[in-house]
Formats: C-alpha cells, structure tokens, sequence
C-alpha cells in the first residue's frame, strides 16, 4: 500500500519511471548498502548497489530530486536485491521488480 502523501523516490528503468514511497525507498536503500558490504554474498554487483543506495539517500535527505537513472550493473544491483527478500516485493516494489526484470532479460538475449 502506497504512502497517501510524502516524499517518493524515482528511479528511471528503461526510460520508465517507477516511484518509491519515503518508507519503501528508505528500505530498498538500507537493503543495498547490506548487498553492497556483501550481506548478500558476493555477486560482482556490490560497487552499483552502493552507488544505488547513495542516489536513494540523496533524495531522501534532500540533497537530490531527480530520478535515479539505473545503469545495466544498477539494475542488476536493485533486482537481485529485491530478488532476495524473503516476501514478495508489492505495489510499486513489485511493478519496480518487473521491469528490472524485463530489462535484465533483455541484456542476458545481447
């Protein structure tokens, strides 16, 4: 369930916009700083979750408010840590969660 108002986080996939309530993003962000310290295993993708979650603490301490372009490395950084939550991501997380997907389906067929 989305937040009724507050801050939100934009991260652009894919040309395509996809918004984090305040909470979510501060979650998704506290996720891959622990994926970046390789709480997660080391997967070759610590270096773009941390710069991930640099970009989500900019905007949430307002330092920042643009969207957050994701690169190929980022957006590998972002699923794979969503990927590994014990639940399934929901609402925005869960659209977020596709489309990641689709584009990291897209970079494995090059």
């Amino acid at each position: 369930m989305a937040e009724a108002s507050g801050l939100q986080v934009f991260l652009l996939v894919d040309d395509e916009l996809h918004s984090l309530a305040e909470s979510a993003a501060t979650v998704l962000g506290e996720e891959l700083r622990r994926a970046a310290a390789g709480g997660l295993g080391e997967h070759g993708y610590e270096a773009a979750a941390l710069n991930v979650a640099d970009a989500i603490e900019d905007v949430l301490v307002g330092a920042a408010d643009e969207p957050i372009p994701l690169d190929d490395e980022e957006v590998e950084a972002v699923f794979y840590t969503l990927d590994a939550r014990p639940e399934i991501p929901r609402g925005d997380a869960f659209r977020l969660y596709r489309a990641l997907r689709k584009v990291l389906r897209e970079i494995e067929e090059l």
